[in-house]
């Protein structure tokens, strides 16, 4: 029995009572329905039309679309809906995650580089404001992974960083004030996705496992953030695609003394994970949604089942709404196949129902495009400003040879810049760094044997999606190195499939090229002709990874990093980056994640069986562990062809680029 009128409910008792009353007045089909979260990508008529003519959901999540239509969509919902409806959004960066016009704050990574809750309670309040405004009561974040998935370019800058501690207490702070503004937040994913096989992505066949390979590194570092949130009182969680393996290849992990039975399921369908440990022993008592595509694409663990085996699933597991789905047949052939007992889907109708009363939202809230817009010119007016702090606050300077910063606002001195990226030379990052340059008082050059300080401005592209097929990820800075090609969903025989699952670790026997940053060869031959005539280097490094920098750092007097990756913000953060280098702003920022030191630290070695059989491949680091703690781990003729000795990266003036590492003037 639910207790409603406990954390994080606190119903009051006609609260309660509107709860069984309504769940007694809806058919097995309503029920299903409600647990559907429908995204509506354009949120046009016919998209309601198709919809509400099939079902009518509990919850919708629409992608970003003009205020004015979000506006009328929230509308039209609510006028078909006989349950007052969750309306998600994917708020981790700010209000812009619903809306075109929202505003843009940064990225957790970003935030968590100034080491400042302050920063995440004001994205938060943005993204509450903005998306409350046009009807929005639920938000698909914050994320509580630890960063400890370093091949991973989905989930790198989409966390708060590799130190549990921090994390905590970022995750902390947004789930508060979003909760406080009478939005649900939901946090992902549950029991985090920094455990992935080698840092593949969760999101394929390749990244469908969860490695332990270190005793006691689920419940050191990987649900920290996760239990300070549920004690925190969060209304909902997000379980992740992947599954823990039961293999060579991991260790048993306990919580609390609680040893997790592996059954090497999906999250979402693993009532070890949402049952027992989120709920019984973390003590969530909130509702847990399901990722989009669980039942279609994701589906490890519980491929050879059908369709409504699987719905079946995972509503006895623990899940309570179904994300980006739509097909309530399913659950009702279920109840009435006797696969699902109608038990299983009044508490899935109950904890879903219970996170309206946190929104106080029953009925229709007046919405219209003009007092929207009032809610977005308010933040706006302060957004910019924050925005700037947030650009000035989290860049990290990681070094400063000789105090080559700050550089002296003299007249004289003449600056060279140019830019590299992972598709060349960016024409309108130069302009407008150059025109920033100038504002301060220096010389732009646009010939570097003209200059006194050269300024690289560098921003590599992850490499490990390509369509179909996926590399393993680049972290270093390369410009068409080559890497093996792996076919997603395919690669082991019918033995090594059975003992460790399908498709992890195909191989299409193809090379292909990659570049992290066209031109780097380029880069170093000007900065080694900029020191031969006794001039300064400085580069800023824009860290969507954690890339390994020995292509870069070596070549430069200065290094700095910046988390901004957005083109919208770019602006912004480019002049809180020039800010920085002159001395208007001495540079507070840590690092969120540990950089590597090379790519032996984190080379992949294959694995077979006695005929040869590929069965997986190891990592010389363990993903489960942050980089800062990695070196316990890693063995010592690894170590030894690290130029540091060590997993993380050093410099020659004895500075560790470790999380939580940071220079100042």
């Amino acid at each position: 029995m639910i207790d409603l009128a406990a954390k994080p409910f606190y119903l009051k008792p006609e609260d309660i009572e509107w709860v069984n009353k309504t769940l007694a007045g809806m058919t097995t089909e309503e029920k299903a329905g409600q647990l559907f979260c429908v995204l509506f990508k354009e949120c046009k008529p016919e998209e309601f039309e198709y919809v509400f003519n099939i079902l009518k959901p509990g919850g919708c999540m629409y992608r970003v679309v003009p205020t004015e239509r979000a506006i009328a969509a929230t509308q039209n919902i609510y006028s078909r809906s006989k349950v007052p409806p969750l309306i998600a959004a994917n708020l981790e960066k700010g209000g812009n995650g619903i809306v075109t016009e929202g505003t843009l704050v940064g990225a957790p990574m970003e935030i968590a580089a100034t080491d400042d809750t302050g920063m995440a309670t004001k994205m938060a309040h943005a993204c509450a404001a903005e998306a409350s405004a046009v009807g929005a009561n639920w938000a698909f974040a914050p994320i509580i992974d630890i960063d400890t998935n370093y091949r991973n370019p989905i989930t790198n800058t989409r966390t708060f960083g590799s130190d549990p501690e921090r994390v905590r207490r970022m995750g902390c702070a947004y789930v508060e004030e979003v909760q406080k503004m009478g939005l649900a937040a939901s946090i992902k994913h549950f029991p985090g996705d920094g455990a992935a096989e080698n840092g593949f992505e969760s999101h394929t066949s390749q990244g469908q496992w969860r490695l332990y390979p270190t005793a006691g590194s689920l419940e050191k570092y990987q649900l920290v953030g996760f239990q300070a949130a549920v004690d925190a009182g969060v209304g909902a969680i997000m379980p992740c695609y992947s599954r823990d393996a039961a293999d060579v290849r991991s260790v048993p992990q306990s919580y609390r003394g609680h040893e997790i039975d592996v059954k090497q399921l999906g999250s979402a369908y693993n009532s070890e994970i949402i049952t027992t440990l989120l709920r019984d022993i973390m003590g969530f008592k909130g509702f847990v949604n399901s990722d989009s595509g669980i039942t279609l694409t994701q589906t490890y663990g519980v491929e050879s089942l059908t369709s409504i085996q699987r719905f079946a699933l995972l509503i006895k597991a623990g899940t309570d709404a179904i994300g980006a789905e739509l097909a309530p047949e399913y659950i009702v052939s279920a109840v009435e196949f006797g696969l699902l007992d109608k038990a299983d889907l009044d508490r899935a109708n109950i904890n879903r129902a219970t996170a309206l009363f946190k929104q106080g939202r029953f009925e229709n809230p007046y919405l219209d495009y003009e007092q929207a817009d009032v809610v977005r010119a308010t933040n706006m007016e302060t957004a910019h400003d924050q925005a700037y702090s947030l650009h000035l606050k989290a860049t990290v300077l990681m070094k400063n040879h000789e105090n080559t910063l700050p550089l002296s606002k003299n007249a004289g001195t003449k600056v060279y810049i140019a830019s590299y990226t992972g598709t060349g030379e960016n024409e309108a990052t130069l302009k407008a760094l150059a025109e920033l340059f100038v504002q301060q008082g220096f010389t732009v050059c646009e010939d570097m044997d003209d200059a006194d300080v050269v300024y690289f401005y560098v921003q590599p592209k992850a490499t490990n999606k390509a369509g179909a097929s996926e590399t393993e990820g680049v972290l270093s800075l390369v410009d068409g190195f080559e890497v093996a090609q792996r076919q997603l969903g395919g690669g082991a025989d019918a033995a090594v499939t059975a003992m460790f699952g399908a498709g992890g670790q195909g191989k299409t026997g193809e090379m292909v090229d990659v570049t992290t940053v066209e031109g780097i060869k380029k880069l170093q031959k000007a900065a080694n002709k900029m020191h031969e005539k006794g001039g300064k280097v400085i580069a800023t490094i824009v860290c969507t990874s954690p890339w390994i920098l020995d292509n870069l750092e070596p070549y430069c007097d200065a290094l700095l990093a910046q988390y901004t990756t957005s083109a919208a913000s770019l602006s912004n953060a480019y002049s809180a980056q020039v800010d920085v280098i002159v001395g208007n702003y001495n540079p507070t920022g840590k690092l969120s994640v540990t950089l590597p030191s090379c790519e032996a630290v984190i080379a992949l070695t294959e694995v077979r069986d006695a005929d040869g059989n590929l069965l997986y491949e190891e990592c010389a680091s363990p993903n489960d562990v942050p980089g800062y703690d990695k070196d316990q781990y890693i063995a010592p003729e690894v170590l030894a062809q690290s130029p540091s000795g060590s997993y993380i990266y050093k410099d020659a003036d004895g500075n560790s680029y470790v999380s939580g590492f940071g220079l100042s003037y």
